[in-house]
């Protein structure tokens, strides 16, 4: 989902709603559980811990990704997951 990424400038509930419903979605039809839902920021500095030095296809050293600032995950997750 896509805002101005400042923190302030909040998620629609439109935008919210689309993303708990892609996320029941998948976990129904690809069958795992909230256990299985991560930021890309956790996925991305577990990445850095196993490969660190590591770089892109372009030889530019992988930096840590920021999640959606603003965007309550643990909220998304719950009321995906119940």
């Amino acid at each position: 989902i896509v805002n101005k990424g400042d923190g302030k400038t909040p998620y629609s509930p439109i935008q919210q709603a689309a993303v708990i419903w892609l996320l029941r979605y998948h976990a129904q039809k690809y069958n795992f559980g909230r256990e299985w839902v991560d930021t890309h920021k956790n996925v991305r500095a577990a990445y850095l811990r196993k490969y660190p030095g590591a770089k892109d296809v372009n030889g530019k050293p992988v930096s840590n990704k920021p999640d959606p600032a603003g965007l309550d995950v643990a909220a998304i997750v719950g009321a995906a997951f119940g």
